[in-house]
């Protein structure tokens, strides 16, 4: 368990505080994922989703509808397959930026990051801090430099002209992409073929910033990914993610099967009127069964 956590007050304010500001669920989930005692500094570790429901006291569906307003907002993504979040800016605001390869943080990063388990953000993530933090060799996963970029706004350093010049790169109009849905009606093909219809502009963007090929494969791809979402429960549907968090992600690589398991039915038991996860019982003394008017 970490001994703190570090919560900036830019986090109220910023860009992406503002969105989670939706409602407090969200608010909540956010503040509980930066300072969770099952976190790390790197901002990126098993949670499986009953812990987190049982921890705010939100309550599965209070819980899934938090997490799924702070995805939305950009703050973080999770892995259904592997039961990982990934907080995408936590390790910057945790640790910092720009460690020198001497410092010994960073064989400490290397560990914490070799010793991550398996999921789809293992790759994003080393795009992202590599040369911050000097991981080494990557792991596997989706790789590429748009992926994942977002996260929630707050000063990595205490000096206010940094956190000056951070909103301003926040506020400055994107530059424009080549191939965005107004030059290549693919897009549009896939767009509407995604199984969740919103963000359209941010998907835009990431579908401009693809090569060729990458968009080729996604096209091919999202077809898949349409068809098993079509199969899964209609209160699954809300775990399918956006177009862009799935572009950014290249989650175009991802086997049918996996995406299969994301969108499976969480089944649910009880015994002498508590709560049991399936699956979760087995990851931890004293969390083997719930009581359900904790979860409610």
């Amino acid at each position: 368990m970490r001994d703190y956590a570090k919560v900036a007050p830019h986090f109220w304010i910023g860009d992406t505080g503002r969105k989670l500001r939706v409602s407090l669920d969200a608010q909540l989930v956010a503040l509980y994922l930066v300072s969770s005692p099952h976190s790390n500094a790197l901002g990126l570790y098993y949670l499986p989703l009953p812990l987190l429901a049982h921890e705010t006291g939100l309550g599965p569906e209070g819980a899934s509808k938090g997490l799924r307003s702070c995805i939305e907002a950009g703050f973080c993504d999770f892995d259904e397959a592997a039961e990982v979040v990934w907080v995408f800016e936590m390790a910057r605001f945790q640790v910092g930026t720009h460690l020198k390869e001497s410092d010994k943080r960073c064989a400490w990063l290397r560990s914490e990051y070799a010793a991550l388990p398996a999921n789809r953000f293992l790759g994003g993530f080393f795009d992202r801090y590599q040369e911050d933090f000097h991981l080494g060799e990557p792991r596997g996963g989706p790789r590429g430099p748009e992926a994942h970029r977002r996260g929630i706004e707050a000063p990595c350093k205490p000096h206010r002209s940094q956190e000056q010049e951070q909103e301003q790169e926040q506020e400055r109009p994107p530059t424009p992409r080549r191939g965005t849905r107004a030059e290549d009606p693919r897009f549009e093909e896939f767009y509407g073929a995604f199984p969740v219809q919103a963000k359209r502009q941010d998907a835009a963007k990431v579908w401009g910033s693809l090569a060729e090929a990458e968009r080729g494969a996604a096209l091919e791809a999202v077809l898949v990914y349409a068809d098993v979402w079509r199969r899964a429960p209609g209160d699954r549907l809300a775990f399918a993610g956006y177009a862009a968090t799935w572009l950014r992600g290249k989650r175009w690589g991802e086997s049918r099967e996996t995406w299969e398991r994301a969108a499976a039915p969480r089944s649910t038991g009880s015994r002498n009127g508590r709560f049991v996860e399936p699956g979760f019982a087995s990851e931890g003394p004293g969390f083997d069964e719930i009581p359900v008017e904790v979860l409610s």
